[in-house]
């Protein structure tokens, strides 16, 4: 848990809680994904590709504040727990430096820190890398990590050559702020970035789309594009604004996708974004002398949440269970039918989801016990005015 902004992020807080997600997220990944070793018996490589893995605004000389070093670690720490209990998982990272310079570092920085995670750096852009990266994947797990800073070169047909194989979960830094300044500019070589980043061909992307218009139109795009079954975002908030800084878009092809990020996206923006948020605000208030930079070291209590998360996730629950009655207006289904569709567009976990659904009058539950508070995936939901069985 992060109760204060390290050196190394001060100014730019929201780089802090996008590696936290990011680590969170890649860790519980290639955990999940690592069992596929225990269960068939043989011998799997996960792979982890940074497809702009440089220049950075890094604070650290060691890169140890970027996503580079951010995704190894958390790849590292799951291989590690895999080879301990004899299992043949083992760990390749990917990393395209735009330029030489960038190549150097990234060179670098593998000299300084060796990891059982084999590491190759490639020079140029995504775009000129992805046939070569493909080939190295081949039907290897990957997660697939795209942060460019701000739309160029990261094009959808790209990133749909990385994402489409079993086992492959794709994380997209999609930055609204920046994306909206020149999403509706008429200058046709912009036109041919929005065109490209959304996957579009010759078609043009809606005139004047509001910020969740815009981010679910990514959404659908991605999994259309990619074919994915899955995809749904993360805001990282601004800490000393009311906006939102950017969306992390994660996308994948089993439901686990949806249940790790509400649950990685709970902790960090939901609860370490709270005392980040205090810490921002202890830091402008040192720096202007109101009060002692000791403040930073406060936090409100530890079990509330950030506010504007909080607000986010009241004002979704309503729909989310809207969402469960309209999908159980025809028919009965079991819980792990219904739970994905509510999850990928609603901000709720998987348990507090369940909680709402037992709680609520809408709704009959087939087979679940008095003494059990929340939902098994193979309990049967129906309306309550017409439980019909399951067909």
């Amino acid at each position: 848990m992060v109760s204060v902004v390290p050196q190394e992020y001060r100014g730019r807080p929201q780089s802090l809680l996008k590696h936290r997600v990011l680590r969170e997220y890649v860790n519980s990944w290639a955990l999940k994904v690592g069992s596929v070793s225990a269960k068939l018996n043989r011998a799997i490589d996960l792979w982890y590709v940074d497809c702009f893995a440089g220049p950075w605004g890094t604070g650290r000389d060691d890169l140890q504040d970027t996503s580079v070093a951010i995704g190894v670690r958390a790849l590292e720490s799951a291989v590690s727990i895999w080879q301990e209990k004899g299992h043949q998982v083992s760990g390749s990272a990917i990393f395209i430096g735009k330029n030489e310079k960038a190549a150097d570092q990234l060179s670098r920085f593998i000299d300084a820190n060796p990891s059982p995670v084999n590491r190759t750096v490639m020079v140029g852009t995504f775009g000129d890398r992805v046939l070569e990266i493909e080939g190295k994947l081949r039907k290897d797990p990957a997660f697939i990590f795209v942060d460019p800073t701000g739309w160029k070169g990261a094009d959808m047909e790209y990133i749909a050559r990385l994402a489409n194989e079993r086992w492959r979960d794709v994380m997209i830094n999609v930055m609204y702020e920046h994306l909206n300044r020149w999403v509706n500019d008429p200058r046709e070589f912009l036109r041919e970035q929005m065109r490209g980043f959304f996957g579009l061909a010759d078609a043009e992307l809606a005139a004047n789309l509001g910020k969740s218009d815009l981010i679910e139109f990514y959404r659908q795009r991605l999994k259309s594009a990619c074919g994915l079954k899955y995809a749904a975002d993360v805001a990282i908030p601004f800490l000393d604004k009311q906006r939102t800084y950017f969306h992390l878009v994660v996308g994948g092809n089993h439901s686990k996708v949806l249940e790790v990020l509400r649950s990685v996206e709970d902790m960090i923006v939901g609860d370490e974004a709270a005392r980040l948020r205090e810490a921002v605000k202890s830091e402008k208030e040192a720096s202007s002398g109101q009060t002692a930079f000791a403040g930073l070291l406060s936090s409100p209590n530890p079990h509330q949440k950030d506010r504007r998360f909080v607000e986010l996730r009241e004002s979704d629950i309503p729909g989310a269970l809207a969402h469960i009655a309209a999908v159980l207006k025809h028919r009965a289904h079991r819980y792990d039918e219904v739970w994905p569709g509510a999850l990928e567009r609603f901000h709720l976990t998987k348990k507090m989801l369940g909680q709402l659904i037992v709680e609520s009058e809408r709704f009959h539950i087939q087979g679940k016990k008095a003494r059990q508070r929340g939902l098994r995936d193979d309990h049967i939901l129906s309306l309550a005015a017409s439980p019909d069985p399951i067909k």
